[in-house]
């Protein structure tokens, strides 16, 4: 009976010691790291595309960084860090996991880029993140939109006209600019008149250039015979600006005999200077305006164009 009593507390002690050198049986915030990053993963997998209304742009979300950290109620919770792939911007993620009970709980970011700026699990987000260095620089954050698709206010010759007073369906510009970004642009212009959208592009990474400036003005017959510097645009040209996502869009250009000429510049590029571009009559054109280190000229003669 001693022994079997020895044994007893022994094998007692043993299976304490084991227990208590195992995490599995107090893990953080009531579950382990590895299922944490399971539950974050099978989260953000179902998060909705963006503008899947319409068509799907694919975003793979990947995991960068799992810490230890509290729900906004001060529970337990692991933090699970994603960055965005296939996407058309940079962006991020957050999701906070931990176990209630038999049941997960999440507070949950699905994007840096669109999130609201007033919501305090954004911007605790977004904290984590800079904090994380894994914010990019350039990045915009909070921008309260609800799709990442282009959408730029078009711009006539008497001033911008607002969006929704035109004709224009989301359309995959994969065919028409490197930058393969959904856009909303004009699907058309006005009878006798021509339209110029696109996007501004650096043109060495094919990536959107914000805030750059765009000028359009009537070409003269010897735009570009004297210099291919680009010049100051003149008083009357047409100017606008491009979004976010490097989109911008003309409309309703009259018909010009020599085409128009076209200056963009933006701040770390060189400008880009463009002459006698005959825009298709009744037509809105599509493409890229490339952005580079060193000025770029084109001229698009021949010219004139026929009445």
């Amino acid at each position: 009976m001693l022994r079997g009593a020895i044994l007893a507390v022994l094998l007692a002690s043993l299976i304490g010691v084991a227990g208590a050198a195992s995490p599995v049986h107090n893990p953080y915030a009531g579950v382990s790291r590895m299922v944490a990053v399971r539950q974050a993963t099978e989260v953000a997998r179902s998060w909705p595309l963006p503008f899947q209304d319409e068509f799907a742009t694919s975003r793979d979300w990947v995991v960068r960084k799992v810490l230890r950290q509290t729900s906004s109620t001060g529970a337990e919770a692991w933090l699970v860090l994603f960055d965005a792939l296939n996407a058309n911007e940079a962006d991020e993620a957050c999701i906070w996991v931990w176990r209630t009970g038999p049941t997960f709980s999440f507070e949950e970011t699905p994007s840096v880029i669109w999130g609201h700026s007033s919501d305090p699990v954004h911007e605790r987000c977004v904290s984590e993140i800079t904090a994380n260095k894994m914010l990019d620089p350039e990045q915009v954050v909070g921008d309260d939109e609800t799709w990442d698709v282009a959408n730029p206010e078009p711009v006539t010759l008497f001033g911008p006209v607002s969006r929704g007073s035109y004709p224009g369906d989301a359309i995959d510009t994969s065919g028409v600019s490197l930058t393969a970004i959904p856009a909303r642009f004009p699907s058309g212009t006005s009878p006798g008149t021509s339209g110029l959208s696109g996007f501004v592009i650096d043109g060495k990474t094919w990536k959107p250039v914000r805030d750059a400036m765009i000028w359009i003005w009537p070409s003269a017959e010897s735009s570009g015979q004297l210099s291919t510097a680009a010049p100051n645009p003149p008083v009357t040209a047409v100017t606008t600006t491009s979004d976010r996502l490097g989109a911008f869009s003309f409309l309703d250009l009259p018909m010009e005999r020599y085409g128009y000429d076209v200056v963009v510049r933006a701040d770390g590029y060189a400008p880009f200077y463009e002459v006698h571009n005959l825009l298709p009559p009744g037509e809105m054109y599509l493409g890229d305006e490339e952005l580079t280190q060193q000025p770029n000229f084109y001229d698009q003669t021949p010219y004139p164009v026929t009445h």
